[in-house]
């Protein structure tokens, strides 16, 4: 595997260059580098879709909203939290966090900034407020953030590696799956 294999890419930070453009849509970014992922390419194919970078940007942040999303749902489960409700509005998104901030699990907090940051950025949640509902500060959101990164870079990798293991027939169920 050479390091110009979008696989090597796979990191924290290119994971969180990726999805600020989710939070931050004005402001112009170079290409990612996870553009170049074979998941991403099954997915713009599975599809049918052009081959634009911009539609490879939009297949990018489908795949990275969707392993969001998942595991922030698993941890819910796990934690015999309610589910979110898929159009939660702004108020019934701030009780969601505040009761997530009561288990006092920094994994939840992290995934769960995650979701509300970038599925979610309608919402306009800040950092501050995230913060505030969880009572922690700013500084531990940061390394709970960290920590989800580096979980959702390791979800991203497992689903690459999938997507690369599997013939061309299946990879739209295991996208349709991890999505």
């Amino acid at each position: 595997m050479s390091s110009t294999d979008p696989l090597c890419q796979i990191t924290p930070e290119t994971l969180k260059q990726a999805l600020d453009p989710l939070r931050s849509p004005l402001r112009p970014r170079p290409p990612s580098p996870l553009l170049g992922l074979r998941l991403v390419g099954t997915l713009v194919d599975q599809r049918r879709l052009s081959t634009s970078p911009f539609v490879r940007q939009f297949a990018l942040e489908q795949v990275l909203t969707g392993l969001i999303t998942s595991q922030y749902t698993t941890l819910l489960a796990r934690l015999e939290l309610p589910p979110v409700p898929l159009d939660a509005c702004l108020t019934q998104a701030r009780t969601c966090i505040a009761i997530c901030g009561q288990k006092v699990n920094p994994e939840l907090t992290g995934c769960g900034w995650l979701y509300w940051c970038y599925v979610r950025p309608e919402l306009q949640i800040s950092r501050p407020d995230f913060a505030q509902l969880n009572h922690i500060t700013g500084r531990s959101l940061h390394r709970y953030q960290t920590f989800a990164l580096e979980r959702l870079a390791f979800a991203l990798i497992e689903a690459e590696w999938r997507c690369r293991l599997v013939p061309s027939a299946r990879q739209a169920e295991i996208l349709t799956a991890s999505a």
